[in-house]
């Protein structure tokens, strides 16, 4: 078996690699119930740990993100510039997301936290609990459960013995737009459901 080492150094020689060149690769090694986090130098060819989780502090199902400042892996925000630990999120991996001023996410109660950037603080912003968020550089975009149509949604799936997947309970939920202070500006998507069989 190949080590990762190997297999990124034959990632470097294949034609897609000159898309790479001086970018770092990141990516979680799990073993057991520990998990590592490391960096590959595409140009240098050389491996980094930087972050090392005991057992019970990490969901091997979770993906190592990122964007120009920060590394994100599960309730960790790393600096990808010296590589160490930025902040500690008041949640797991819950829907993580970034612009150039702040961090967003949701706590284990999905309420909406904004961390800055610059100060690392770490306020909530919307105590009404999101289902998922995404943001912009200037919007914050909400998914919020529509109580009434998602009742019926499993309630209909129960009825007919099938279970509700993601695609059906999806269009149960609101669609807001939000300032970045947490603000609701628009309701985009009203949420509703009709159950097809």
């Amino acid at each position: 078996m190949r080590t990762t080492e190997q297999l990124l150094q034959g990632m470097v020689k294949k034609s897609f690699a000159k898309f790479f060149k001086n970018i770092l690769i990141f990516y979680a090694v799990n073993e057991g119930e520990k998990t590592s986090l490391f960096s590959y130098d595409l140009k240098e060819k050389k491996e980094q740990c930087f972050l090392k989780l005991l057992g019970g502090e990490n969901d091997k199902t979770e993906f190592v993100r990122f964007d120009k400042d920060f590394i994100f892996y599960g309730k960790y925000i790393i600096s990808r510039k010296d590589k160490k630990t930025f902040h500690v999120l008041k949640s797991g991996d819950k829907n993580v997301i970034s612009n150039e001023k702040y961090v967003f996410y949701l706590d284990k109660t999905n309420k909406i936290h904004r961390l800055d950037k610059q100060n690392k603080h770490d306020i909530i912003i919307r105590k009404k609990p999101a289902t998922e968020i995404s943001c912009t550089e200037k919007k914050l975009f909400a998914r919020v459960r529509n109580k009434k149509a998602y009742t019926k949604c499993v309630r209909d799936a129960a009825d007919a013995d099938e279970f509700a997947d993601s695609g059906e309970d999806f269009y149960s939920d609101n669609l807001y737009c939000l300032d970045l202070r947490g603000r609701e500006e628009n309701k985009i998507w009203k949420g509703s459901y009709k159950w097809t069989n």
